[in-house]
C-alpha cells in the first residue's frame, strides 16, 4: 500500500502534468493562426491599397499641374517685365535680331560665344538671344524663359516660351490679302500693338507638345495655354477660345519661313501685331 501511494504521489502528478502539457499542446498553432493573414485577407488589403492609390493619382497630377501653371505665370510675368525694359532702351521696339535677307544669321554674344540660327522665323524661339547680355548677365537659358513642366521634366534647354512670329514681320504680311514675301518681314514696335490686353506676347505651348491629346492624336480644344499679354496681364486660356490665325502659318518663302500652317494658336494672328488673340478678358 506504501508502495502503490509512492508511485500514485511520485508518477500520478507526473501523468497528470503530462497529460495537461498534451492537451495544451495543440493550443498554440492556433494561437499562431489567430494572429496571421490569410491569402484573401492579403489579396483584399492588396486590392484596397490599389484603389486608395488610383483615387489620389488624378489629385496629385491636378495638384502638380496647377504648380506648374503658377511657376509659368510667374516666369512670363517677368519675361514680360524684361522685353519692357528692353524697349524702353530700343526705341519701343520688339527684339528685332535677325535678318531676314540673309539666309544663316548669326548672332555674336558679349562674351565672343556665336549662335547659329537658320530660318529667320526662328527667332520666335531664340526671342532672348539679345536680352542674355541686356538683363540676365551672359546666361544663355536663364531659367526665368521657361515654363514650370520644362523646368520640372528637362530643367533649361528644354521648350521655352515662344514669341508669336508676328513680331517679326508687318502686319500686312499677316492678311491673305497683303501677303506679298519677305520683303514684309521685320521688327515690330509696342506702338503698333492695337489690342495690348488681347494679344500673347509670350506664350507656353508645353501641353501642345507632350500632353492632353485627344484619343485621335489631336489638341484638345480644353488644353489650358497659360500666356502673358502685351499689357503684362499673365493669364490662361483655354486653347478652343483662341483665335485661329493665318492658315499657311509663315507661308513658304525658303529659306526663312518656319510654319507652312498655323501651329499653335497665337502663333500666326490674323492682322499680326494689329490683330487679337482672344477675344474676351476673362
Amino acid at each position: 500500500m506504501t508502495l502503490s501511494l509512492t508511485l500514485s504521489l511520485v508518477f500520478g502528478t507526473s501523468v497528470k502534468r503530462a497529460a495537461l502539457r498534451t492537451s495544451a499542446a495543440p493550443a498554440a498553432p492556433r494561437a499562431a493562426r489567430a494572429g496571421a493573414f490569410t491569402l484573401l485577407e492579403m489579396l483584399l488589403c492588396i486590392v484596397v491599397v490599389a484603389l486608395l492609390v488610383a483615387l489620389a493619382l488624378p489629385a496629385v497630377g491636378r495638384a502638380r499641374a496647377r504648380a506648374d501653371e503658377a511657376v509659368a505665370l510667374a516666369n512670363l510675368r517677368s519675361s514680360h517685365g524684361v522685353l519692357a525694359a528692353y524697349g524702353n532702351d530700343h526705341r519701343e521696339s520688339f527684339p528685332d535680331f535677325l535678318n531676314p535677307k540673309v539666309e544663316i544669321n548669326f548672332v555674336r554674344l558679349a562674351d565672343g560665344r556665336v549662335v547659329q540660327i537658320d530660318r529667320y522665323f526662328f527667332a520666335s524661339w531664340f526671342w532672348y538671344l539679345p536680352l542674355v547680355d541686356f538683363a540676365y548677365d551672359g546666361v544663355l537659358r536663364p531659367r526665368s524663359i521657361y515654363p514650370g513642366e520644362t523646368l520640372r521634366r528637362f530643367g533649361p534647354g528644354g521648350p521655352s516660351f515662344y514669341m508669336p512670329c508676328v513680331f517679326f514681320a508687318h502686319a500686312d504680311f499677316w492678311t491673305p490679302e497683303t501677303r506679298t514675301g519677305p520683303e514684309q518681314w521685320g521688327g515690330t514696335r509696342w506702338p503698333d500693338v492695337q489690342f495690348p490686353a488681347q494679344k500673347f506676347l509670350l506664350t507656353s505651348y508645353f501641353n501642345f507638345h507632350f500632353e492632353e491629346l485627344t484619343p485621335h492624336g489631336e489638341r484638345g480644344s480644353e488644353t489650358r495655354v497659360p500666356f502673358v499679354a502685351v499689357d503684362g496681364a499673365a493669364r490662361v486660356a483655354r486653347a478652343g477660345r483662341i483665335r485661329p490665325g493665318m492658315i499657311s502659318g509663315d507661308g513658304w518663302f525658303p529659306p526663312g519661313s518656319l510654319h507652312t500652317f498655323e501651329w499653335h494658336p497665337g502663333q500666326h494672328t490674323l492682322g499680326g501685331v494689329r490683330g487679337r488673340d482672344i477675344d474676351t478678358l476673362r
